[in-house]
């Protein structure tokens, strides 16, 4: 059989862009911005039994999972979870999680469920998600502590005679 049974291959381009680089466009963003004191890192995300049942619930299948957090090198066991995404090989709808402290500003604008979760059903719901979260008054003010922290005790590092 020498007949193409698949159909026109070359419309499978997608044009949607894959979250996970959106993330990391935003990370390398904050990390240059801030110089390299506090950092942002994507990191792939095991999943709780609560983010499982909201998925089921929702029509999310949980192929993949990442998580955004910030951190310092210059603080030491301390990383904030931002957020994380919860998606299927078709990207859309996906579940997006956040921290309990952004909720309330999030509750305003977008249908949240489960205290803590959104369904994002596009590109465009993910991208005004992504910047409210991004954008938080949790968000800036925990960077803005990290930043604090990390700035004293780089000096102190600086500053430390061997």
């Amino acid at each position: 059989m020498e007949k193409n049974l698949w159909g026109n291959l070359g419309d499978l381009e997608s044009t949607v862009t894959y979250p996970k680089d959106i993330l990391e466009e935003q990370a390398e963003y904050l990390n240059e911005s801030l110089g390299g004191l506090v950092k942002c890192r994507v990191v792939r995300k095991s999943l709780s039994a609560d983010q499982i049942l909201f998925c089921l619930k929702h029509g999310v299948t949980s192929d993949f999972s990442f998580s955004v957090k910030i951190l310092s090198d210059y603080v030491e066991h301390y990383e904030y979870e931002i957020c994380s995404l919860i998606y299927s090989i078709k990207i859309y709808p996906m579940a997006v999680s956040f921290d309990a402290g952004i909720e309330e500003e999030l509750r305003e604008l977008f249908a949240v469920e489960n205290k803590n979760m959104i369904i994002a059903h596009d590109e465009r719901e993910f991208l005004d998600i992504i910047q409210r979260i991004l954008s938080s008054k949790e968000v800036h003010q925990v960077l803005s502590g990290l930043i604090s922290i990390a700035k004293k005790e780089k000096n102190l590092l600086e500053n430390y005679v061997f």
